[in-house]
This record gives C-alpha cells, sequence and structure tokens, in this order.
C-alpha cells in the first residue's frame, strides 16, 4: 500500500489546516496499519512540491514553474 503525504502534515502552512492536519493522520494511519499487519508493505510517500493548481493558490504571486507537474513526478504504474 502506497499513501502519499506531504511536507504540510510536519510543517505549519497558513490556511492549509485541514490539508495538513489530514496528511498527519494519513501518516499515523500508515504507521499503524504496518505495526498491525506487519505480512504488509505498507509506505507513506511524499513526491515533493510539484506544479499544481493547489500549490499555486497557496503561493500567490510567487513563480513555481521551476516544480515539476506532477506526472513528471510520480511514475505511471498503469501497467
Amino acid at each position: 500500500m502506497i499513501n502519499v503525504t506531504s511536507d504540510a502534515a510536519v510543517e505549519p502552512y497558513s490556511g492549509w489546516g485541514g490539508y495538513g492536519s489530514s496528511k498527519a493522520a494519513l501518516e499515523q494511519l500508515t504507521a499503524v496499519l504496518g505495526a498491525e499487519h506487519p505480512d504488509l508493505r505498507v509506505y507513506a510517500v511524499d513526491p515533493g512540491d510539484m506544479r499544481t493548481r493547489m500549490h499555486q493558490e497557496a503561493f500567490p504571486g510567487q513563480d513555481i514553474s521551476d516544480r515539476p507537474l506532477p506526472e513528471q513526478s510520480v511514475p505511471d504504474c498503469s501497467g
């Protein structure tokens, strides 16, 4: 199992309370699931900053064009 997390789970970003707390909860859930089911491979992965609308809206006026697009950060595992 792979859960996608964010540094917002551990870093406080103004206006990101719901997002950050849900990512923190996801990281804890991932850790507990791994502890309770050692026969499963359970990972929480932070792909890093990406050039998304959400990221741009979080940092208005900031140039984020140097961040990779999501499809450049996460490999296609569909097939």
